[in-house]
């Protein structure tokens, strides 16, 4: 988690959180998050996951091309694997730029 820098009190998107590892840790580490999937069916991980965890993490069901939320509304957004793998990269770096 080092390479994000500081993510206590931030604000920060997992674009393809999938089941909701890298998202209940940066919770567990002081971080609002929001896990991003296409997937309903890793979404449902995710939310066992988060439920197992006592963890605050909210999941949005939507795909990385298309983020439904507001301009400069996260501090941090990173990707481990999923979105950056499935989604076409000139609409998604576009998307988590903004």
């Amino acid at each position: 988690m080092g390479v994000l820098g500081e993510i206590a009190g931030r604000t920060i998107l997992e674009l393809g959180c999938g089941g909701g590892q890298w998202s209940v840790a940066l919770a567990r580490a002081g971080a609002r998050v929001i896990g991003l999937d296409l997937s309903e069916r890793q979404l449902a991980h995710a939310r066992q996951r988060v439920r197992a965890d006592g963890g605050h993490v909210f999941l949005l069901q939507a795909g990385a091309e298309r983020v439904p939320l507001a301009n400069a509304s996260m501090d941090i957004v990173f990707c481990d694997y999923g979105a950056m793998t499935f989604a076409d990269p000139y609409r998604t770096v576009p998307e988590a730029a903004r």
